[in-house]
């Protein structure tokens, strides 16, 4: 059962340049290709260490504010610190919630295939969309896979 984020730090401090919403498929793509911001990529790191819903809402809401609410990420999946049966925690941004997954515990539709990619060393954390998964390297840089 997804559970409401804990904690209590200060808000998050990255204000995201006034962009213009994407215009085409092209555009929003190349801008979802864009670079993750250091706010946003520290707001994600702490969800395990008591990052607040409201943290972790508001980093995504300036990370995006220009990005359409349909196309925004299904889930963030990313390794989970909870303990050794853990492996993973996916992440619902709209509504700030976070779900503990064990070792073999299978995942709700797609974000099941970016599991994979979201244990992986190489990654902070995996952006899931329909049909596509957005790695997010510790430097903010982003590999896309397809998950179909």
């Amino acid at each position: 059962m997804p559970r409401p984020f804990i904690g209590s730090h200060a808000p998050v401090e990255s204000v995201a340049p006034t962009r213009l919403a994407p215009t085409s498929p092209a555009a929003l793509e190349a801008r979802l290709r864009e670079a993750r911001s250091p706010g946003y990529l520290a707001a994600l790191a702490r969800v395990d260490t008591g990052a607040t819903a409201e943290e972790l809402i508001e980093a995504a809401r300036v990370e995006f504010s220009e990005i359409p609410n349909d196309a925004r990420t299904a889930g963030v999946v990313a390794r989970c610190a909870l303990g050794a049966d853990y492996d993973v925690h996916v992440l619902d941004l709209a509504q700030g919630t976070a779900e503990h997954y064990r070792t073999g515990q299978r995942m709700p539709g797609e974000l099941e295939k970016a599991r994979a990619l979201g244990t992986h060393g190489d990654y902070a954390f995996v952006e899931v969309y329909d049909g596509v998964a957005r790695a997010v390297r510790r430097d903010g840089s982003v590999t896309v896979a397809k998950l179909r």
